[in-house]
């Protein structure tokens, strides 16, 4: 997974090519929507590569019973974020709705929303500070595993943890709303930079100097206030009225913006629910070995997913502007238009990448990992892998029904994988770390076919007009096929295997564009995407 009137002149800092597409326009600019795309996937990816580099150092320098402690400070801060009652995903429909209503009524029911966003984060937030205040004996009994000289630095950590997540909580709206309005790059950029390069590497320096847990606590609140105030910042040069909306509570705003969430929260609940409860099905039926091998695939395949739907992410507020656009007479058409190009580009994504993820897991396990884990993590990664491309080739339909069609359609394709992954790993537990890795599988694959039907259903579309193009399936067997080749001769090591996915890579590019799959079109795009990436504004034009 917002915008100034038409009518008014352009804020501070805007130029002509970020003025707001006016009422009855098409979508997004292509370039726009590929900046958020590339941005999106690359602030995960950066992420992911800097803690690999950061824990093991914070591990030795904690310790295993503080860093056991910072784990669990970073499950109640994940706990928290989910707690947000989905107003971030509703402020950003509601505003990129409200975008393409002309004159002060789409400015002031966008300032509206905003404002109650901002009051219901700030009940939202104290409410979660209280709890974890209310709850610290229990959250630090001895009998939970907490050493008793540790007691109280934990109980002081979670507390902070908590104000944490107010303060993160309070700013949420903020990039809500630059969603909304379409600057979802300045989003990715901000939170790149901050919590992705900044947060991760300023542990060095924090337990370097002695500052423990209590210092990395401290640490993750000064980055959420310097996120927060650079968004302040960016949203003030978007749209000063939404940047200057003071946090009320309306109980027919609060009203509005929950009948959305609840649908976001729900999915987001019961997605949250499968890999603990998954591990600990396997961890009854098979130990500890079981879990930590289904932890470390699940870590790896969830950090590739997550790229990816952070790259499909402009999506969402794409399609809540069309749906707000309810003069236009065209605009399911604009919506099935969106869709087709960006279910083109998921498609040769998605293919193309799982399948030389599940192709190279082996090699990538045993030289990450290396020991006796390696083949079950490799073999729990390559039965994850159909799953995942399944539902992600389903995103774009997911991700446009929940902001222009019937929320309720994608809540329900995610309350399916829940209920699948969560059963099937019931009944696959006796079959160890393979048995409960397909049913996590099955489950996001019955999501991403519920999701499709679904979205067929609702477009009346023909289910074969759904299928990926036969020329991405053959682009990715090719790539696929180049990587095995090159690996299964027996060379080992990472430069070995980062040629094999690079080799594999381009064998699949160059089938999309012999097979006139990449056509003119997609290539003057990306070279649009990159003049803009160096600063040539000419490139959104």
């Amino acid at each position: 997974m917002p915008r100034p009137a038409a009518a008014d002149p352009l804020p501070t800092g805007m130029s002509p090519a970020d003025e707001p597409v006016p009422p009855g326009a098409a979508d997004p600019q292509p370039p726009r929507l590929a900046a958020a795309a590339l941005t999106g996937g690359g602030r995960v990816a950066i992420g992911a590569l800097s803690a690999l580099w950061v824990t093991p150092f914070a591990l030795a320098q904690l310790g295993a019973a503080r860093f056991g402690l910072w784990a669990l400070a970073g499950g109640l801060l994940g706990l928290l974020r989910l707690a947000d009652l989905g107003l971030g995903r509703a402020l950003s429909r509601r505003v990129a709705q409200v975008a393409g209503t002309a004159g002060a009524d789409g400015a002031g029911k966008a300032a509206s929303a905003m404002a109650t966003a901002r009051g219901l984060a700030l009940l939202t937030g104290a409410g979660g500070i209280a709890l974890v205040a209310l709850c610290l004996p229990v959250l630090t009994d001895p009998r939970l595993g907490i050493p008793t000289d540790l007691a109280r630095e934990a109980g002081g950590m979670l507390l902070g943890t908590a104000v944490v997540a107010a303060l993160e909580g309070f700013f949420a709206p903020g990039p809500a709303a630059l969603e909304g309005l379409g600057r979802l790059e300045r989003v990715n950029l901000i939170d790149t930079v901050v919590q992705r390069l900044l947060s991760p590497w300023l542990v060095l320096p924090v337990l370097w100097a002695g500052g423990g847990l209590m210092g990395l606590v401290l640490k993750n609140a000064v980055m959420a206030l310097l996120a927060g105030f650079w968004t302040q910042r960016e949203l003030k040069r978007a749209d000063p009225r939404l940047a200057a909306a003071r946090p009320v509570l309306s109980s027919a705003g609060a009203g509005e913006l929950l009948r959305f969430g609840r649908h976001a929260q729900a999915v987001n609940l019961a997605s949250a629910l499968v890999d603990p409860v998954a591990k600990a099905l396997l961890g009854a039926a098979s130990g500890l070995g079981a879990v930590a091998a289904y932890e470390l695939a699940a870590r790896v395949a969830g950090q590739l997913g997550a790229a990816c739907m952070a790259a499909a992410a402009g999506l969402f507020p794409a399609a809540a502007r069309l749906e707000g656009i309810a003069a236009q007479p065209d605009r399911r058409q604009a919506l099935l238009d969106l869709h087709a190009r960006a279910r083109r580009w998921m498609d040769r994504l998605v293919l193309s990448g799982w399948s030389l993820v599940a192709v190279l897991a082996p090699d990538f396990c045993r030289l990450w990992l290396g020991g006796e884990l390696a083949p079950a993590v490799a073999r729990a990664l390559q039965i994850l892998s159909p799953g995942w491309m399944l539902a992600l080739i389903a995103l774009p339909a997911f991700l446009i029904t929940q902001a222009a069609g019937t929320a309720a359609r994608s809540t329900a394709a995610g309350l399916c994988t829940a209920a699948v992954s969560l059963g099937g790993a019931y009944l696959a537990r006796p079959w160890g770390l393979a048995g409960v890795a397909a049913a996590v599988a099955a489950g996001l694959a019955a999501g991403g076919l519920w999701m499709l039907l679904s979205f067929a259903w609702e477009q009346d579309l023909g289910v074969l007009e759904l299928l990926p193009d036969g020329r991405a399936v053959l682009a990715a067997a090719t790539g696929a096929l180049a990587a095995g080749v090159l690996v299964a001769w027996g060379l080992a090591g990472w430069p070995i295997l980062l040629l094999a996915g690079a080799v594999g890579t381009a064998a699949a590019l160059a089938t999309l564009r012999l097979s006139g799959e990449m056509a003119d079109e997609d290539w003057a795009l990306i070279g649009a995407l990159g003049r803009r990436l160096l600063g040539r504004r000419e490139a959104w034009s």
